[in-house]
């Protein structure tokens, strides 16, 4: 009778129909004075909840079962009212949450930074975000950062008007992500990402600091922005291959100034606009310190242009300079047909 009064429904789940009617007999022969009504109505309208059937379906099969089995109907409503209070506190995810007085913006850069750890800091209008594992502050762009936003904003809720009614989520338009970023670089500040770069090395198994000469755990507070994909050895030698590599390749008394690129290329304290310029013919082995170069910094942290003249506009800068530690302009020419001589630069 329960699942005739809810047509469709009894399709739907019609093996939990059948398991209920083969349970019913033996509660009502083993438990005649228990009130089997209540629970029986609670599951009906549960199962119809569940199966996406509106509010207004569920009170209508509440109505008729209560008909049906002797209940009142406004005992089934007060059922379905009680059913629908507890499907309402429970639709709330553990990590959703639920909007206060402030703007839901500025709400959402706050739960953003809070479950950020506050290891994001913003420099030059850039958002950045510390690494655990890597030991560096990295760049994030701002489209990782909107999703973000965006997740947090479709996390918030309001409560319903009524207390049968579901939360309501109506966060998230383009307009609340991109104001949620702004805050939030607001909210981050600079942190230790000043304007000069930190007298610190970040190599695979800890952070040297050039100025004490020790080699120091990873820390945000190094404001490191780039690491170096090797460990720090003490006083290590030149390696057997990099030496056999240059005693082949290249003529007497390039070690020094390999060792000098190498240096180039990891520390910080290197004055910014300095550059190495390779020259030579083909084969001659420029490509091999440019791959040996790029082989010891992130691939993220790298960019490639075909001459340093291409930097001639915002967004070049934006797109191949701005969050990169290496940049390499591989077989540019001595001389350029449309900049003269490039040593200039250089």
């Amino acid at each position: 009778e329960f699942f005739n009064a809810g047509g469709n429904f009894a399709d739907v789940k019609r093996w939990k129909a059948r398991e209920l009617l083969r349970e019913l007999p033996k509660f009502w022969d083993k438990n005649l004075r228990v009130d089997w009504r209540t629970p029986a109505i609670c599951r009906l309208v549960t199962l119809a909840l569940e199966a996406g059937n509106s509010n207004d379906t569920a009170k209508r099969i509440a109505e008729t079962a209560a008909q049906r089995i002797g209940v009142g109907v406004d005992q089934a409503r007060g059922i379905l009212r009680e059913v629908l209070r507890k499907r309402a506190s429970s639709i709330a995810g553990s990590d959703d949450f639920r909007r206060d007085d402030s703007p839901p913006e500025l709400q959402a850069a706050e739960v953003l930074h809070r479950e950020l750890q506050g290891l994001v800091a913003t420099s030059a209008g850039y958002l950045y975000r510390y690494s655990q594992a890597s030991g560096y502050w990295q760049r994030w762009p701002d489209r990782d950062a909107e999703e973000a936003a965006l997740g947090v904003l479709r996390r918030m809720y309001e409560p319903p008007k009524e207390p049968t009614d579901p939360p309501r989520y109506r966060f998230g338009t383009d307009r609340q992500v991109l104001a949620a970023v702004n805050l939030l670089k607001r909210l981050a500040g600079c942190g230790p990402l000043g304007e000069t770069p930190p007298s610190v090395i970040v190599f695979a198994n800890g952070t040297y600091d050039l100025r004490s000469g020790q080699l120091e755990p990873h820390r945000p507070e190094h404001g490191a922005t780039y690491s170096v994909n090797a460990d720090f050895v003490p006083a290590a030698p030149c390696p057997a291959q990099l030496r056999r590599v240059i005693e082949t390749c290249y003529p007497e008394g390039a070690e020094p100034i390999v060792q000098a690129f190498i240096r180039w290329v990891v520390d910080c304290s290197i004055r910014y606009g300095e550059a190495f310029h390779f020259l030579g013919p083909t084969g001659s082995g420029k490509g091999l310190l440019i791959e040996f170069a790029g082989s010891m910094i992130p691939a993220t942290l790298q960019a490639s242009a075909g001459h340093p003249a291409e930097l001639d506009s915002i967004e070049k800068l934006h797109q191949l300079v701005r969050g990169r530690r290496l940049l390499l302009f591989p077989d540019t020419p001595a001389r350029w047909a449309k900049g003269g001589h490039c040593g200039f630069f250089f």
